[in-house]
């Protein structure tokens, strides 16, 4: 169960230093609970989800999926997945139905007499949409896994020794055994990823002097 779980999480783990360039603060291998094996804890800089970092975020819950996958063959995945799997399609529904990140910004929910002022799903075009994604990202994680195949088998091989691996320990690992990843794409702070400083450009005197001249220019 060890060597599984070993596996498992360090796809989670690679997944989300990769793509989301955010390191666990550890991953277990082993717990104190019989009712979970192993997990890692991740926590990212930024507390929102915007339409780019879907698919990295479905690709992270499918990771350990993918991970199994490729080091234990596709007849020897275990069904622990089945909580990401879960994760992974309500996120990827939710998003589509509820947050208006698909080809239709409104609002679904199932036909029946409490839903009348929702849109139906008639044509199952969320529900195909959603399908997608979850391929989409199921291919990016086994992407991203079989490039960091070496950093994979190295972080395995390490928690299924160990019952734990550290923040410290992670980078380390990622230092030594990484494919084409520098450490300094990875994000400590969130707060200047995108959103302050694009707000702040828009804002330049700059921009706004530019703006009014191509109001005043069109204008004639």
């Amino acid at each position: 169960m060890q060597a599984i779980t070993a596996v498992h999480e360090s796809g989670h783990a690679i997944i989300a230093i990769m793509l989301l360039k955010t390191v666990p603060e550890v991953i277990y291998s082993v717990t104190a609970d019989t009712e979970r094996y192993g997990f890692i804890h991740t926590k990212l800089g930024w507390e929102y989800i915007s339409k780019e970092q879907i698919i990295k975020l479905l690709a992270m819950y499918l990771g350990g999926y993918v991970a199994e996958k490729i080091i234990f063959g596709e007849e020897n995945i275990t069904a622990g997945s089945e909580e990401d799997i879960i994760k992974a399609t309500n996120l990827a529904t939710a998003m589509l139905k509820s947050c208006g990140m698909g080809s239709l910004v409104a609002s679904f929910r199932v036909k029946n007499l409490m839903t009348n002022n929702f849109i139906h799903d008639e044509n199952n075009i969320i529900n195909e949409e959603a399908k997608t994604l979850l391929q989409n990202s199921l291919s990016l994680a086994e992407k991203t896994l079989k490039d960091q195949q070496i950093l994979l088998l190295k972080m395995s091989d390490y928690l299924c020794d160990n019952r734990c691996m550290n923040k410290e320990m992670i980078k380390e690992m990622i230092g030594r055994y990484a494919e084409f990843f520098s450490e300094n794409e990875l994000i400590e702070n969130g707060d200047l990823l995108f959103y302050r400083n694009h707000l702040k450009k828009k804002f330049s005197p700059y921009q706004i002097m530019r703006r009014r001249y191509l109001i005043i220019f069109q204008a004639y």
